[in-house]
């Protein structure tokens, strides 16, 4: 509980080539709603396995991008969630969530 406190105190929640945290991170905007952005970089699909909304298994990273939008918005984030590409080469899109109004 004093986690969630400080966590929905936040502003904005970032997580860079954060595959074992991705999900905590999901949890924790859903639960606060509070804005999010995640540059996902490598995938570990045997400790972390995943699933799409279509069945594909979560391979790639662009699986996994794909996989934080679907997850997000599953577990209850009330706002507008959305990709971008970044202008550098290598991990450069970016998954990222602002929140509606907070609860």
């Amino acid at each position: 509980p004093d986690q969630l406190a400080a966590l929905a105190s936040c502003n904005l929640l970032v997580g860079l080539h954060c595959d074992g945290a991705v999900n905590e991170i999901i949890k924790a905007a859903a639960t606060t709603h509070t804005n999010f952005v995640i540059c996902a970089c490598c995938v570990f699909p045997k400790q972390y396995p995943r699933t799409l909304e279509n069945g594909k298994d979560v391979i790639l990273r662009e699986d996994l991008n794909v996989w934080i939008a679907e997850e997000v918005r599953r577990q209850g984030f009330n706002g507008e969630v959305a990709s971008a590409h970044m202008d550098f080469e290598g991990a450069n899109e970016v998954v990222f969530g602002i929140c509606g109004e907070r609860t």
